[in-house]
């Protein structure tokens, strides 16, 4: 299966890059500024029930998402079988 002319693979390496790119630029961010890391890490510790809230919003809102685009792609698939 292929989106905007890419195959999965591809794309999945695309996102890995992405995402360590972000990560190593926060890091390079906190290693220039420890001030703001030990801001960060008081503020979860301080404030678990929030974050723990935040976190969970965030895992059902990607859950639901990630649902509604694959139970599309399901119904179109099925969709075109059904009619060609």
């Amino acid at each position: 299966m292929s989106l905007f002319g890419l195959s999965a693979t591809t794309q999945a390496l695309l996102l890995a890059v992405l995402v360590g790119g972000c990560l190593l630029m926060l890091a390079g961010v906190s290693v220039n500024n420890p001030l703001l890391w030990r801001m960060g890490v008081r503020n979860i510790v301080r404030h678990r029930a929030q974050t723990l809230t935040m976190l969970s919003g965030l895992l059902l809102s990607s859950m639901f998402l990630t649902i509604s685009l694959a139970y599309q792609i399901v119904s179109l698939t099925h969709w075109w079988l059904t009619a060609c």
